[in-house]
């Protein structure tokens, strides 16, 4: 019994100490409360050191969404396919799974 419940809170510390890196960024400095800054976040290839962001276990991806206004946001995700795209309000939302994927501007999606 001491076993299992040993067993049980190891995994407990192991999930809550696991988190996912993904580039946090937006190029739309109206929305730098919720991701930082970079006027260079549109660019292909992104890879500015300065904005990777840890989260938490629980996420599994990443992604950019580049909207229809021109603006882009990269983040982390949840729940979506490698390569997945989703058009959303005139703009594109592409998936990707492995630490710090969100890098390209989502030129697989289709137009």
């Amino acid at each position: 019994m001491k076993l299992i419940l040993i067993a049980v809170l190891l995994t407990v510390l192991i999930s809550q100490g696991t988190s996912y890196q993904c580039y946090h960024c937006t190029n739309n400095p109206l929305l730098s409360w919720m991701a930082d800054y970079d006027p260079n976040c549109d660019s292909p290839d992104y890879s500015n050191p300065d904005h990777i962001q840890d989260w938490p276990g629980g996420y599994d991806g990443c992604d950019t969404d580049i909207r229809s206004d021109g603006y882009v946001y990269r983040g982390t995700a949840h729940g979506h396919a490698d390569g997945e795209c989703v058009e959303e309000d005139g703009g594109i939302d592409c998936f990707c799974i492995g630490e710090l994927c969100n890098t390209n501007m989502c030129e697989d999606c289709p137009p």
